[in-house]
């Protein structure tokens, strides 16, 4: 029902729509020759990039706020705005509403943490899945996770508040391995390049989860 990311459909008259990418993140692997840079100058160069990729999206005649899970893409984001002198920005957060789930799984600590570090205004959310209907009348495709079912809930809790603009830190987690399964699969990553007689077909990643 979507289109894949970096690709776009070419349509024409008698002819079959076609789907054609214009860009991968592969595309970009391996092109830039690294060696010879220090560790310091590499996190610099990181850190420079990510500054200058949130002022860009600062650009609003609206409040902005942020969601915030308190994970390394999201805290990384509130700390370069902290870092530019934003200051009262709101952020938000959401957590399981299943009294059991929420005490294992929240996130909430780690939110709390970030958000009382770089002194933003926050918001904690408990889910209520019993709007997941009403939530789906909205979309305009059908949602590939609850996660979307979450944004949902948040950014109508921000528009309530004043804020319609909001930032995230949504697809960072693959480039700052935001959690275990990430490390998992680089070490796997590894061990394959490290052994040339290792069957690409035969390998079965552990996710971690």
């Amino acid at each position: 029902y979507v289109v894949p990311a970096g690709s776009f459909v070419a349509c024409s008259t008698n002819a079959t729509p076609k789907l054609e990418r214009y860009w991968s993140v592969l595309d970009e692997v391996g092109n830039e020759d690294l060696s010879g840079i220090g560790e310091d100058d590499l996190a610099e160069r990181i850190r420079t990039t990510l500054m200058e990729s949130v002022r860009r999206r600062l650009m609003s005649d609206r409040p902005v706020g942020m969601f915030l899970s308190g994970g390394v893409d999201s805290t990384s984001i509130l700390a370069c705005l902290s870092t530019m002198g934003t200051t009262n920005l709101r952020s938000y957060s959401i957590g399981y509403s299943n009294q059991t789930t929420h005490d294992k799984k929240d996130e909430f600590s780690f939110a709390k943490q970030a958000a009382d570090t770089f002194e933003s205004p926050h918001t904690m959310l408990r889910t209520q899945p019993d709007r997941l209907r009403e939530f789906l009348d909205t979309c305009d495709v059908p949602p590939e996770t609850l996660g979307e079912f979450w944004l949902w809930e948040m950014a109508e809790a921000a528009s309530q508040d004043g804020v319609p603009v909001m930032m995230h830190g949504e697809g960072a987690d693959e480039l700052f391995f935001g959690y275990d399964f990430h490390w998992n699969v680089l070490s796997e990553r590894q061990r394959i390049h490290g052994n040339p007689n290792i069957d690409l077909n035969d390998i079965s990643f552990d996710s971690g989860i």
